[in-house]
């Protein structure tokens, strides 16, 4: 497991925590993505922040130059209004849905 979480199947599952203190130095690289549609699951996450959403970024760049299709899943209310915030919903990451 990386910083950024894990992979099971096609769920790349991401670490509770996504901060510039959790993230900073570690590797941030995702392994080949296990198939053409995966999922960002983002359930565990309960803590953001904007290095975190860079980092879930560039996962989807990744998966993007990979030819993948990966939608977020779980997003919680803040991790969503981040992703507002810094105009990255669905046109650029995909399909987002938010934790209920």
């Amino acid at each position: 497991m990386n910083a950024l979480g894990h992979w099971q199947d096609t769920v790349f599952r991401l670490a509770p925590t996504l901060t510039l203190h959790s993230l900073n130095g570690q590797s941030l690289a995702v392994s080949a993505f296990p198939g053409k549609a995966c999922v960002l699951d983002a359930a565990a996450v309960t803590e953001i922040d904007s290095i975190g959403i860079a980092a879930v970024l560039n996962v989807y760049r990744a998966a993007h130059a990979a030819d993948v299709r990966l939608d977020l899943q779980d997003a919680n209310a803040h991790m969503t209004r981040l992703l507002h915030l810094y105009e990255l919903e669905a046109a650029t990451l995909g399909q987002i849905s938010e934790k209920s």
